[in-house]
């Protein structure tokens, strides 16, 4: 992603891709509070693609060589969801491949929590996720991100 932003090497091109990212943010923190449900569309039309590339990734593995690493990385960039959608067109405004495998891998590891406790504790995990305070909760803090991604100042605006 990073090299395609490099490729692009145009302000506004920049600009469009950070404020798109910013904006599928936004769109899941209001599907997470349970306010707007439209993203779903977006998933389910990346699980219909999904469901042809899933079987390549499942060759890949285990990974063994750095060639099947970034291979599996490339397929993975598919996976439906909002969070990785966002994440990786926000990569490419890096304008640096290496700035923006940075992004890539940080969010990959900031994951790591998330799936360790889903998986240690998937009835506590499943019991809070339908908790309405805590998906609100939830749903806020991922749309404050996402205006957060939004760089105001390229449309004049500041946030402070």
């Amino acid at each position: 992603m990073g090299s395609i932003g490099w490729l692009i090497r145009s302000p506004e091109v920049s600009l469009f891709l950070r404020s798109l990212a910013g904006i599928i943010l936004i769109m899941m923190g209001l599907y997470v509070a349970q306010i707007w449900k439209g993203l779903s569309y977006l998933e389910r039309q990346g699980s219909h693609l999904w469901k042809h590339i899933q079987p390549l990734s499942r060759k890949l593995l285990p990974v063994q060589t750095p060639f099947q690493s970034l291979a599996l990385g490339l397929l993975w960039g598919w996976l439906p969801c909002g969070l990785v959608y966002s994440t990786l067109i926000w990569s490419a405004t890096a304008n640096d491949w290496k700035t923006s495998a940075l992004m890539m891998a940080c969010f990959g590891l900031g994951t790591i929590p998330a799936m360790f406790a889903t998986g240690l504790m998937a009835n506590q995990v499943q019991a809070l996720l339908k908790n309405r305070k805590a998906q609100t909760i939830a749903g806020v803090m991922i749309i404050v991100f996402g205006l957060y991604t939004i760089p105001w100042q390229g449309f004049g605006l500041t946030l402070a």
